[in-house]
């Protein structure tokens, strides 16, 4: 496959059949006329194509946009993708912001395009090799992966192929390769020195759920309770020490009735360390770990589920695998036990 043509193929991924073909021919016409531009003036061959690709941007940035030309009436595509057309062949798009689309599979497991992932693997330092048998990844570090291609970790979505993030994730563990996980907005994934953004699931505007599933899987027993539908009140704090991490609260609440149900937020700590958080409006009593007594990996161990428990955590950023995410017990200046009110925030 020539580089032209793997290009024009991640550009087009998630078009129908129909558009895919006509914005396909669109843009290697582009190409091909600004190839023969640069050749006219002294550029070889294979440097001119080379160039004309680079002047269009990452291929995922132009798929997101023809995307969003083709949501539009006819009459105003057509406008749309002229002024398209133009923008991608002057402009060189920045990276600064690329991400990648993302579904998400069971609670905390993702799946994004396999094309628009290596590219944006290679586009941040490394060396990607795709074979029928395996994914062969070079990282900027050193590091390498090798991801063997089965219908557990690739399959086809919309007749394109999508990855499964946790199984390369997975496989970058056996294979030794540092895996480090941030963001609230977006999920920045570094992989081994490589850095890829994904974005938030379909109809989602950033990672709360994912964080909050997450979090259920930290304290055991949530998992496996109805969710909390009482009222709730607000926590305050101002963590510079925090600045830009995941915070969650996880509570098993119990009833008046004797029935327990489990509740979980999760929130962005900003950037001057300022965070707000949800919690239970019931009388609360503060897990000791919570408190800074003791191992805190020990803390759920040790205590088990308790009624109206309320413990908090900070995502480690540590990636240990699809079911597991590690948080650290978060401390803080609460008393042993308390009742926030709704309306009035808590500082802890």
């Amino acid at each position: 496959m020539t580089e032209l043509e793997r290009y024009l193929r991640r550009a087009t991924w998630g078009l129908s059949q129909p558009q895919r073909q006509a914005i396909r021919d669109e843009l290697e016409e582009h190409v091909l006329e600004r190839s023969c531009h640069l050749q006219a003036f002294g550029v070889p061959a294979g440097e001119a194509e080379r160039r004309a690709l680079a002047e269009l941007g990452p291929p995922v940035r132009v798929c997101a946009g023809m995307n969003g030309v083709y949501r539009m009436p006819t009459l105003i595509r057509m406008t749309a993708l002229t002024t398209l057309a133009v923008t991608l062949g002057l402009t060189s798009l920045s990276r600064s912001d690329a991400q990648i689309p993302s579904q998400l599979t069971g609670h905390t497991y993702l799946q994004s395009p396999r094309d628009a992932l290596i590219d944006e693997l290679e586009h941040s330092g490394a060396t990607v090799n795709l074979s029928a048998a395996a994914l062969r990844v070079q990282l900027p570090d050193g590091h390498a992966l090798q991801l063997p291609i089965t219908p557990y970790n690739v399959r086809q979505a919309d007749g394109q192929p999508v990855l499964f993030l946790n199984s390369l994730l997975d496989q970058a563990l056996r294979d030794n390769v540092p895996v480090r996980i941030s963001g609230w907005d977006a999920l920045n994934i570094t992989l081994g020195g490589a850095v890829v953004q994904v974005k938030p699931p379909s109809g989602q505007q950033n990672f709360a759920q994912w964080y909050r599933e997450a979090a259920l899987g930290w304290v055991g027993p949530l998992a496996t309770l109805p969710a909390y539908t009482g009222a709730t009140a607000t926590l305050t704090s101002t963590r510079p020490d925090l600045a830009g991490r995941v915070v969650v609260a996880a509570a098993i609440v119990k009833g008046a009735d004797g029935t327990r149900q489990s509740f979980v937020a999760a929130a962005p700590v900003g950037p001057d360390g300022k965070l707000s958080l949800q919690v239970p409006a019931v009388t609360l009593t503060v897990a000791t770990g919570a408190q800074g007594r003791g191992n805190p990996a020990q803390v759920l161990h040790t205590q088990p589920g308790q009624a109206n428990a309320l413990y908090l955590g900070v995502f480690s950023g540590t990636y240990r695998s699809g079911a597991v995410k590690d948080f650290a017990v978060l401390t803080s200046q609460l008393p042993k036990q308390f009742q926030p009110q709704p309306g009035h925030d808590t500082t802890f």
